[in-house]
């Protein structure tokens, strides 16, 4: 370390020699970290991370080997910068940094300092509240492509992570997802929830629907229609086998097209698990890309539009449908990048059901099954879904490639942008464990820029900000929500606005000081009985208009003050069904409120003025 005692001093080397480090996030940044974290003194560091190693990983991770593949990129990590530097005392931790029982305030406090190189919103938010519950420093990274930023945060004295308003991902009404879409993007976000309803859990889609009768939809009962369930499993004790019918696709198509067959007569009869679920995959073609978008047109949805939409040929989606082995993924090269045919893109979408339901692991997970888009099933059904709804909305399609950027938000990860990024990191570690001067003096929030700036410069340094006094996690915790309290169910306002908007792990709820929720280890079952009503059936007067709740999270040490609102919101003006305000906007609403009250008072007694307090 002669270069480092040389520029810093050998008491600075030392307070690095024997400082305490936590670092969350293995991957892109978090590679680059931990080896200029060792290399540069810092011998006792934890790291934690939850991911497993993938294929697509090995481009820029460069801890990672293709041996590692699966294996915990947090072991990996460490075993890796050991070599670095022997007397390095990294250790690794698989899991995720939210889980209260393993890495909760007790956890964090025994830290000098905790560095950030995670990728997702919720888990940098959470990991800024958990230093700022025991007064810890935090260095926050991030990268998005080229460009990137590294800023410290430290409790009274600089911004926390959500002192400023995140991006959050777009919401679109659900009017026009489900009936009249005009962007690609809208057909992603539909195919997304057509996963969801057929392999995760439908009553979470928003293409769900009770049976209402006449009103119901046109593809709800074929959908619910599993091609297997507990009581009707196939009696293999593994897979059943997809190719029996491979020699006779071409007449099997030529007869369900000239013929209007079905799949029963066609297909041999010894494959009968493949013709349960060939059968369950046309029926759930024909019902969403034909018989629904039929039913709409009837009803005069449409009427009005610009464009109407087209049922897709019913003969042409039962012959792709049973055609599923030549699909695009088993017969082009390039697929990913080429667009799909509407014929091409039926088949890939049978291809995907049979694929999920030919394996009997798969089988059990249908009901479960979460969307996410390193998974090549999922992207590739959803790619499918999507463009069979763009021909028929007459949208433009999209190749494999596109329709996952945009499913994804993907922006491609550089290296170099990573590497950069963790240098700035350490220097600002160094110059924290060093404590030559405030951090507000000593560190700066660091921009890396892709174009150079007028002096030449690609990074741009510029002062903390103070902490934001209306911020509801590290200045005033009172924040307003607008809502209607007749219509959102209690388990939706727990999931989307406690845990999905503001950020909650483990919230606990409280109304006139009477606990109606609570999560975490030891906390009472009997409070789930509250998760089906609407906010205005909760016990304890419920959730009302005015009505003030107090949310804790042990988990992260925080309490704040909620006030509700009941509003009936627009649709266009608010998918989310949800508002949110902080204290400011509180504030400027009760002191609007009472210079109404002012000024009434001074029309009614204008001899007379009258002063109102307000807070």
């Amino acid at each position: 370390y002669s270069h480092l005692r040389s520029t810093i001093g050998e008491q600075a080397l030392q307070n690095i020699n024997k400082s305490k480090l936590l670092v969350v996030g293995a991957g892109g940044i978090g590679c680059e970290l931990l080896k200029n974290l060792v290399l540069s003194g810092f011998l006792n560091i934890e790291v934690v991370d939850l991911d497993t190693i993938d294929v697509s990983n090995l481009n820029r991770q460069f801890l990672f080997r293709r041996c590692h593949v699966g294996q915990s990129k947090a072991e990996v990590a460490a075993k890796a910068v050991r070599k670095f530097n022997p007397e390095a005392n990294v250790i690794a931790h698989h899991g995720n940094i939210k889980d209260s029982g393993r890495f909760g305030p007790n956890y964090v406090k025994k830290f000098d300092l905790i560095l950030s190189a995670l990728d997702n919103v919720a888990a940098r938010r959470h990991l800024n509240r958990l230093a700022l519950s025991k007064n810890i420093p935090l260095i926050e990274s991030g990268t998005v492509g080229y460009l990137g930023q590294v800023f410290v945060i430290m409790k009274s004295q600089t911004e926390c992570y959500e002192c400023q308003p995140k991006p959050v991902p777009k919401n679109y009404p659900i009017c026009t997802i489900r009936s009249t879409p005009d962007k690609p993007v809208h057909c992603i976000v539909w195919a997304k929830e057509l996963f969801k309803l057929l392999f995760g859990n439908p009553a979470d889609s928003m293409l769900f629907e009770e049976d209402i009768g006449m009103e119901s939809s046109a593809y709800m009962a074929q959908a619910m229609k599993k091609p297997f369930d507990e009581d009707n499993l196939p009696n293999e004790s593994n897979n059943f086998c997809l190719d029996d019918v491979s020699s006779n696709i071409s007449e099997i198509g030529s007869n369900i097209a000239e013929n209007g067959s079905t799949i029963s007569e066609v297909v041999p009869h010894q494959s009968s698990e493949l013709e349960i679920v060939l059968e369950y995959a046309v029926g759930v073609l024909i019902s969403q890309f034909n018989f629904e978008v039929q039913k709409k047109i009837a009803m005069d949805t449409y009427k009005g539009a610009e464009t109407v939409p087209k049922p897709l040929d019913e003969q042409m989606l039962k012959k792709s449908a049973v055609d599923y082995e030549n699909c695009p993924t088993r017969n082009k090269n390039d697929w990913t990048r080429t667009i799909w045919s509407i014929e091409e893109s039926a088949k890939e979408f049978t291809a995907c059901i049979v694929q999920i339901y030919s394996s009997k692991q798969t089988r059990k997970n249908v009901g479960s099954m979460i969307f996410d888009k390193d998974d090549a099933v999922a992207m590739r059904f959803v790619t499918a879904a999507s463009n069979l709804r763009s021909a028929a909305f007459h949208i433009p399609i999209l190749s494999y490639y596109d329709t996952k950027g945009i499913a994804g938000n993907i922006i491609p990860a550089i290296a170099t942008t990573n590497a950069i990024i963790a240098g700035i990191q350490v220097n600002q570690a160094i110059e924290i464990i060093r404590n030559f001067k405030p951090i507000v003096e000593s560190c700066r929030y660091v921009y890396c820029l892709r174009e150079k700036m007028r002096k030449g410069q690609v990074l741009q340094p510029v002062k903390l900000s103070p902490p934001n006094e209306h911020c509801f996690v590290c200045g005033v915790n009172q924040i307003e929500i607008c809502l209607n309290v007749n219509e959102m169910s209690f388990e939706r306002f727990i999931k989307e606005v406690l845990k999905g908007q503001l950020g909650f792990n483990e919230p606990g709820i409280s109304i006139n000081s009477n606990i109606i929720y609570e999560e975490g280890e030891g906390c009472a079952s009997n409070l789930k009985k509250n998760m089906a009503k609407k906010l205005a059936e909760l016990p304890a007067g419920g959730m009302r208009d005015g009505t003030i709740i107090s949310v804790d999270d042990f988990s992260q040490d925080l309490e704040i003050t909620v006030c509700i609102s009941h509003r009936d919101l627009d649709e266009k003006e608010s998918p989310s069904g949800f508002v949110i305000s902080g204290a400011h906007e509180l504030r400027e609403k009760k002191r609007a409120l009472e210079s109404e009250r002012v000024g009434e008072c001074e029309e009614g007694h204008a001899d007379k003025k009258i002063k109102m307090d307000v807070d």
